[in-house]
């Protein structure tokens, strides 16, 4: 698998990542410090890559280079968190949907609107990152 967003126009995802040690008491595993100290180092590390997004306003105009299957990342406007929901890309000759598992429905759907249309609905989304399977040969 590889990111795919920089080369299908993306821009810079300049987000400080923090949200699960910010928030350590929403997440029992973390009331250990050895936890929480892995945790702390994986922020880190993920701090320390360049990582770039499509913004909500900006998805139609990279639905040209989507695939099906690619593994879509949808972007938080949440403090600390980059990442809010994962699907995958639909293409049907109609257009370009999420396939994901949706809790307010509690089924796996593809969106009822195009991915964009999908995030604008959502004031807690901002974006996505997109990643795609590659050949391992």
């Amino acid at each position: 698998m590889t990111d795919i967003t920089s080369e299908i126009g993306g821009v810079p995802y300049d987000k400080t990542i923090n949200f699960m040690s910010g928030h350590r008491d929403a997440y029992k595993q973390l009331s250990s410090n050895e936890n929480l100290a892995g945790i702390e180092e994986a922020e880190n590390l993920i701090n320390q890559r360049q990582a770039y997004y499509i913004p909500e306003d900006m998805i139609a105009g990279v639905y040209g280079k989507l695939q099906s299957g690619d593994i879509v990342g949808i972007t938080s406007t949440l403090g600390g968190l980059d990442i809010a929901h994962t699907g995958l890309v639909y293409k049907d000759g109609t257009g370009t949907y999420l396939l994901h598992a949706s809790l307010k429905n509690k089924e796996v759907e593809i969106s009822k609107t195009e991915i964009q249309e999908y995030i604008l609905a959502n004031t807690k989304q901002d974006g996505i990152m997109v990643a795609r399977v590659v050949d391992m040969k």
